[in-house]
């Protein structure tokens, strides 16, 4: 309450955070009990909390009881707060932001088990993720349970993961914007962007997978993107700059969107080879997963891809033709970024393909 008047009188929100108690959780990120989709830094969960920056990044957890309370670092926003989604049992998702304690109630007088889940939503994308200090991060620290509520187990995870490793229109970005372009701020940037409704997430879903989303807007192979990330080769081993995946679940199929920004007429030699160089790395990194080249839903490079994916004698890497499956005018936002229908139809669309290979 008292940060909120603080901000209503125009104090900068760095000063406001400065003065904030720092809530500490009583049951930590790192807790066994709780499960986490999509790339994490758990090096420091049971202190400074668990670390993504990928919108689609996934928290889950039972509890029984009737209620809890959600920590998160927040001190590191220089803008807006992200958004993400949150879900008790199967009640109706709602957008809600990072918070020092967020708190989570179960229906009036109902203390009996719950399921919670939280879904990364949606990022300021311009702002730094991919160097420390980060600013564009979701950083829980854990949880504190209300009186009489007690942790279970997680859910069952999926036994089959799938990973993608894409660019804005993975990551989810202008999914829901509306209105003339002049109007697409960047301080609604998280509003406008969905992870948990991108085609990527979904189609996992649909094919009874664990979905892990990769995804940052403007990324290509032959350029960076947003937020400081590197090219495509560079970042795809790493949650964040010296932070490397963690190789203790590996992805039964890795799919590939990648092309639409590397469109410049100067770039197009070197993207063939770098697209083999980068299946090449993928493989060496994941060697028994199915790797699913797509088709750009532009069609962007799709020859070269193709060529890339049928020559290099790997029997597990597989061409998808895209082909068809998008009308810019009916299934995108601005002529590029997917619409809600549009992920719809590619994940219904990409899900039979991954049931093929599950």
């Amino acid at each position: 309450m008292g940060a909120a008047i603080l901000r209503a009188l125009q104090v900068p929100m760095t000063q406001i955070l400065e003065a904030m108690e720092d809530v500490k959780p009583a049951i930590s990120a790192a807790d066994p009990r709780l499960q986490y989709w999509g790339r994490w830094d758990m090096r420091e969960a049971s202190g400074k909390g668990a670390v993504t920056v990928n919108t689609g990044s996934s928290i889950l957890l039972r509890f029984h009881g009737g209620g809890l309370a959600l920590h998160f670092g927040i001190g590191h926003y220089t803008e807006q707060f992200p958004t993400i989604w949150m879900q008790l049992d199967e009640l109706d998702w709602k957008v809600v932001r990072p918070a020092e304690e967020l708190e989570v109630k179960g229906p009036e007088g109902a203390a009996s088990d719950h399921t919670l889940r939280l879904v990364v939503k949606g990022f300021r994308e311009w702002e730094n993720r991919w160097d420390t200090p980060l600013v564009n991060s979701i950083e829980f620290k854990g949880i504190t349970l209300g009186a009489g509520s007690v942790l279970l187990d997680p859910p069952a995870r999926p036994a089959k993961l799938v990973e993608y490793l894409g660019d804005s229109i993975t990551e989810g970005v202008l999914v829901l914007n509306t209105g003339p372009r002049e109007k697409w701020t960047r301080d609604r940037w998280p509003d406008f962007s969905d992870g948990r409704r991108s085609w990527a997430y979904q189609s996992a879903l649909l094919a009874g997978a664990e979905p892990r989303t990769v995804g940052f807007g403007r990324l290509g192979l032959t350029l960076n993107a947003h937020g400081g990330v590197p090219p495509a080769i560079y970042s795809f081993p790493l949650v964040y700059n010296e932070m490397p995946i963690d190789k203790s679940r590996l992805p039964d199929v890795v799919v590939i969107n990648m092309g639409t920004n590397d469109m410049k007429p100067a770039v197009k030699e070197a993207f063939g080879p770098l697209y083999l160089a980068y299946v090449k790395l993928i493989r060496e990194t994941y060697p028994a997963a199915w790797i699913l080249c797509l088709r750009p839903f532009n069609g962007a490079h799709a020859d070269t891809i193709q060529k890339g994916a049928e020559s290099g004698g790997d029997a597990k890497v597989k061409y998808v033709d895209t082909t068809g499956w998008i009308d810019p005018a009916r299934h995108t936002t601005d002529g590029v970024h997917l619409s809600l229908e549009g992920n719809k139809v590619a994940a219904e669309k990409m899900a039979a393909i991954l049931k093929a290979h599950l």
